[in-house]
């Protein structure tokens, strides 16, 4: 049978061979759980999926291989035969690249930013690589084609050597000896066999050539590939469409300009029995390739390599069985050998690097797991949940930040990413969004530009912490375990707090709006823009919120539009907080006073937005001087300030404080109950404001201190001071650059007085400090101003 001859994917394609997983796509990559090994946990759900996955793989290549080979080495009428193997290739790519499509519309994925050209010219030598395996037919056996394609660590590894000058453990040297002492004694015939196989028309030579040829393809297939994967994170299903429908295209190519098209027409209609037999192939095909991506998901690269070696060596037995290929005893010990060494490679690749970054006793533990077949296997099909070194859930500033520094000092795939976005926002730039000095779209990127090489990015939703356990679940009920976890997921926008606001964001953007989300920010500057005059109010929420200085900051660059568009006398501009101040440092504070005087701008504090009504154009504030007295003000624009809370996972979990927020050490950001546990960002409860340049001033604290903790290292570290800074923009081509600590003393890095109105701040807020966010911050390399600030202070500052 041939599940093997006609490959569905690439050796190397995202899965890479059933038979190579060394470089396995990121997104499906899970370690060795350091659960229980109980056998009792094989019957439950995971056990229901595992047989599935095995019973799916096993049957669908089974009947895959019997119908292929049937198509293949079948005889027709007299002497016809099917000679139509780009034909076939063809309509199997077109069966995938369905199948992969109807997946992707159901199943949401971030946008392929892979280039066009990468994926033709990969597409073109795997479609070579397949027609000269399934050519190798015509002059070897089944058993021989399924040995050779299934020996591609040999050349890998001899190349490596060779070329690359790579050196391998003695173990590798070891598998890869049984595989070519199993290739040799499968290949070596006797001289009375020559004669019957030459006879039997299987020409000694252009066979083996024809696999050594496929082996080259396969490997240049899987270099372009690789590179994909590292560039570009690309998922799965996105390569599988986009791989087969360019190797549609190159096999329409061929069969036309041969006029391979026209003959097959004529033999279908010869021979009509074959459609069927075509299509049963590409159904199976598919249906089994779903599979080995669904066995990569839930089990990992290990369980699907033994499902598909197994699977591969029982495809030879039953190819003897049903088309009654000649073998000797001694070929079936070659056959052995070969799979022997196939299985142990892939326990060697599993294992490689999990002790690594233990200590010494660790090490010793880990290196007696590993030689322990069993208990690895045990280990990997008994598991309910992947597990990694370190889990961070979310992708945002923090996140991104502490994997990027992290994934510099741990081996591939020990971290995962929890982040179900495909889109990365710079959140700072909303305001400027606002005032029409950038576009909403100059600020997103796709988020796989940013997820570290060498990490895997898991794209779901965390919706619970079992920190007892080591154990986060995803929103699909699946679980991983971890041995360190960073919490960075943000806090939640609800506007749902303040009653009607959403119907009046959704249905009256031409009075009400809100530079605080994704949606309603298109519509802010246009609303203000057009503003003819009337009463315009902007608010601040009730606290915790990110960024508190961005309520007041749109507000300022509105008054400043309204002044250019001469409409400001016609204009009373209310700021209406929950706050008993307008700004928490004192400094900063005494300078915004004075422009709120200037400018004749009405500030109203310890009011609170608690109502909309839009039709009759409303806002209701609470008193929270005096709970329960309501004061009505009229609007011609509301701006809302967007009241936020932290996720509902985080605030049932053990590691939330009563107000729900991730309970740090804030010198240290390290859990106060759980030690494996750091949190980073606005999640935490760290009292200071919830502001990128925050992040830039801990994560630094937060990685150094989690290496310390990882690597049993005691290497001394300075604490987290608080730093923050809020650039408050007071009017286009102004700004005031707030920095400050804990307690609220300014701790300015410009040796200048930063609590004045300045072109040079606004210079850095509109124009530098996005790019130092892209380029430096979430890529690890920014730690904050400290280092600049003492250079400019001449060391006389913190």
């Amino acid at each position: 049978m041939a599940a093997a001859n006609l490959e569905l994917f690439p050796p190397c394609l995202v899965l890479q061979d059933e038979h190579d997983n060394s470089h396995q796509h990121e997104h499906f990559r899970g370690g060795l759980t350091a659960g229980s090994y109980k056998f009792l946990r094989l019957f439950n759900l995971q056990s229901t999926k595992l047989f599935t996955c095995f019973l799916g793989i096993f049957v669908s290549y089974l009947i895959f291989g019997i119908v292929q080979e049937s198509i293949v080495k079948g005889t027709y009428g007299k002497n016809d035969k099917f000679t139509f193997i780009l034909s076939l290739v063809f309509f199997l790519c077109v069966f995938n690249a369905i199948v992969s499509k109807i997946i992707l519309i159901f199943r949401k994925s971030h946008r392929d930013s892979t280039p066009s050209k990468m994926y033709a010219f990969s597409s073109f030598t795997y479609l070579f690589a397949m027609l000269s395996s399934n050519y190798a037919l015509e002059f070897v056996s089944y058993p021989m084609q399924v040995l050779g394609k299934s020996v591609k660590p040999v050349p890998v590894m001899l190349l490596g050597v060779l070329v690359a000058k790579k050196r391998y453990p003695l173990e590798k040297y070891f598998y890869v000896l049984l595989i070519v002492l199993g290739v040799v004694l499968f290949m070596y015939k006797e001289p009375k066999e020559t004669t019957k196989i030459v006879q039997a028309g299987e020409i000694f030579g252009i066979g083996e050539f024809l696999l050594f040829v496929s082996l080259v393809f396969d490997g240049l297939t899987g270099g372009i590939q690789d590179k994909i994967r590292d560039k570009h994170k690309v998922q799965a299903y996105h390569m599988m469409f986009a791989m087969n429908t360019w190797s549609c295209l190159w096999a329409s190519i061929g069969i036309i300009a041969t006029g391979e098209f026209y003959s097959l027409i004529e033999f279908l209609k010869t021979y009509p029995y074959v459609i069927s037999n075509i299509f049963l192939l590409g159904i199976t095909g598919a249906v089994g390739q779903n599979f080995i991506f669904l066995t990569i998901e839930w089990f990992g690269p290990l369980t699907c390599s033994i499902f598909t070696t197994t699977r591969k060596f029982f495809t030879i037995l039953c190819s003897i069985l049903i088309f009654g290929n000649p073998i000797t005893f001694r070929q079936m010990c070659g056959t052995v050998l070969v799979f022997l060494g196939l299985f142990l490679e892939q326990l060697q690749n599993e294992t490689d690097g999990e002790s690594t970054l233990h200590c010494k006793k660790k090490r010793v533990l880990n290196r007696q797991e590993m030689n322990s077949v069993f208990h690895i296997i045990v280990r990997r099909l008994s598991t309910q949940q992947n597990h990694y070194k370190l889990v961070i859930i979310g992708a945002g500033c923090g996140g991104l930040a502490c994997a990027a520094k992290l994934a510099k000092k741990l081996p591939k795939d020990s971290i995962a990413i929890i982040d179900k976005n495909d889109t990365h926002i710079y959140q700072p730039g909303w305001t400027l969004v606002g005032a029409g000095l950038k576009t909403a779209e100059e600020l997103e990127k796709p988020q796989s530009q940013f997820i570290p090489q060498n990490t895997t990015w898991i794209q779901s939703y965390a919706n619970k912490i079992e920190p007892e356990k080591n154990l986060v679940q995803l929103d699909d009920g699946s679980k991983i375990s971890y041995d360190y976890l960073i919490v960075a997921a943000g806090i939640e926008m609800n506007f749902n707090k303040i009653k009607g606001a959403v119907d009046a964001l959704d249905n009256d953007p031409q009075h009400v709006i809100s530079i605080y989300t994704r949606k309603y920010v298109r519509n802010v500057f246009n609303t203000l823009n057009n503003f003819r005059g009337g009463q315009a109010i902007f608010t601040f929420p009730m606290m915790p919120i990110k960024c508190p200085g961005a309520p007041q900051k749109i507000m300022y660059l509105a008054e400043d539009l309204f002044r250019r568009n001469n409409v400001r006398d016609k204009t009373t501009v209310i700021y209406n907080t929950s706050l008993p101040v307008i700004f928490g440092v004192k400094k900063y504070a005494a300078a915004l006073m004075e422009i709120i005087k200037e400018r004749n701008i009405q500030l109203n504090t310890r009011l609170n937005l608690v109502e909309v009504r839009a039709k009759s154009k409303e806002a209701i504030f609470e008193n929270l001087d005096q709970p329960g007295t309501m004061k009505t003000f009229k609007y011609d624009i509301l701006h809302i300030g967007a009241p936020m809370q932290p996720f509902e996972f985080l605030a049932k979990s053990p590691l939330a404080d009563a107000t729900g927020f991730v309970d740090v050490v804030k010198e240290t950001l390290q859990h106060k109950k759980f030690p494996n546990v750091f949190g980073i960002g606005d999640c935490t409860n760290i009292p200071t404001s919830k502001t990128a340049a925050a992040i830039a001033g801990s994560n630094s604290i937060l990685v150094r201190n989690l290496s310390n903790l990882m690597f049993g290292t005691n290497n001394p570290v300075r604490k987290y001071d608080g730093y923050t800074s809020c650039p408050l923009v007071t009017g286009y081509n102004k700004c005031i650059l707030a920095e400050f600590d804990f307690d609220g003393n300014p701790l300015e890095t410009l040796p200048i007085n930063q609590g004045k109105e300045r072109r040079l701040s606004y210079i850095l807020k509109k124009d530098v400090m996005p790019t130092m966010y892209w380029k430096m911050l979430i890529t690890g390399n920014w730690n904050g101003p400290a280092v600049f600030r003492k250079l400019f202070h001449l060391g006389g500052t913190k």
